[in-house]
């Protein structure tokens, strides 16, 4: 644990930070060389050690990875209304959760010991690409606008 002074111009501001080693996983797998990486976390208005600022950080980061994945499903709209914006994000979870489950079930390879799974067999982009084309099949896809008046030149 250490304190460090932010300054922005005439404004200092001050926050404790927590420095905590941590290693990769290669000593699990003995593939590689373990290295050691250092974490720099800042606590705002915490008091927890190290050790209980990585584990807080880390639930933290699935939890924004979870977002981010389902950023990249979720139906876009610049609707007010916040009941339909929580739909849309609803239902990008909900799709998620299915491409999560396919995935377990369709890209698994055979090994000895846990289960493998070739993920690159099945990304999130070819599954929002499934769920497009069964779209567009099934309300067909818009190829051209008629103009009700002759554009202007």
């Amino acid at each position: 644990m250490t304190a460090y002074t932010f300054t922005s111009g005439h404004t200092e501001w001050t926050a404790q930070l927590a420095v905590c080693r941590a290693f990769t996983t290669a000593r699990r797998t003995k593939r590689l060389k373990r290295q050691a990486t250092w974490l720099i976390y800042i606590l705002i208005h915490l008091d927890l050690s190290p050790r209980q600022t990585r584990r807080l950080y880390r639930r933290r980061f699935g939890i924004e990875s979870s977002y981010r994945c389902a950023g990249q499903v979720r139906g876009w709209t610049t609707s007010p209304n916040p009941a339909y914006r929580f739909v849309l994000l609803a239902l990008s979870f909900v799709l998620l959760n299915v491409w999560m489950h396919l995935r377990w079930l369709f890209t698994q390879v055979p090994r000895r010991g846990r289960r493998g799974l070739d993920v690159r067999r099945f990304r999130l982009t070819r599954f929002a690409k499934f769920i497009l084309r069964a779209l567009e099949q099934l309300y067909g896809c818009v190829h051209q606008i008629v103009a009700l008046a002759v554009p202007l030149t």
